[in-house]
């Protein structure tokens, strides 16, 4: 896939003001965009491939900054709507040209607009590597007291419980107003397992998270009798 270039912008402080990793590129991506003529708003995706530092502040942040600095639709999108990716990348002189292939891969493999099914693929994904993960360990379901999922897209609980065929009262589900938790996912589902008392009454609980990639994250947790706890872990 190729990369339409519609324009460019780089500045100076000319000596009238201190230059700093912040302010020089907020100046400069406001020119880019009205050279452009386009509107802050239009923006989907925003790299940082600056390496300088300034004060306290210093990559990874730099890039989320520079998007509040110039108004890059800020905050979660609605269902539906707009929103903008920013990040930092690192490579010296040739940051630029890896960010235009960096962004060139993640538009052509499709992995920016959600693609249908996405959500069933998920959990066919979790179901499968659970399944795995528990028979490297030499378990079957039926010695797992609680599944603890985190939550990745509005219909992949409700797919997941349905693939795994657990009963739903082995099922710790987090609160609506946390359902879109993202990466706090694991924690809130934890938690509602914990405020529950159904975390502390389990002997075996597997935890599980699936995301994007497609990648699957699992623990199991064992809680011996009164004394003390293991805990097996897999990276996905």
């Amino acid at each position: 896939m190729g990369t339409c270039i519609e324009a460019a912008s780089a500045l100076t402080s000319h000596g009238l003001r201190k230059p700093t990793a912040r302010r020089l590129p907020d100046a400069a991506a406001r020119t880019c965009l009205a050279h452009a003529g386009k509107e802050p708003g239009d923006v989907d995706m925003l790299i940082n491939a600056g390496i300088y530092r300034e004060d306290s502040m210093g990559e990874p942040a730099l890039a989320a900054l520079i998007q509040e600095d110039i108004g890059a639709n800020l905050g979660q999108p609605p269902i539906g709507g707009h929103g903008s990716f920013s990040f930092d990348l690192l490579n010296g002189i040739c940051g630029v040209i890896t960010a235009i292939q960096i962004e060139s891969g993640l538009l052509d493999s499709g992995v920016i607009e959600e693609k249908p099914g996405y959500a069933a693929r998920l959990a066919d994904c979790a179901e499968e590597a659970s399944r795995r993960f528990l028979r490297r360990l030499g378990l079957s379901w039926g010695e797992i007291d609680l599944v603890v999922p985190a939550p990745s897209s509005p219909d992949f609980l409700g797919a997941l419980v349905t693939r795994l065929g657990v009963p739903g009262d082995r099922v710790a589900c987090i609160a609506e107003d946390l359902e879109g938790a993202y990466t706090t996912g694991p924690i809130a589902a934890l938690q509602a397992a914990i405020k529950s008392g159904r975390l502390g009454e389990a002997r075996t609980t597997l935890m599980l998270a699936a995301g994007a990639g497609i990648t699957v994250a699992l623990a199991l947790y064992r809680q011996e009798p009164p004394g003390g706890c293991a805990a097996d872990r897999d990276p996905g």
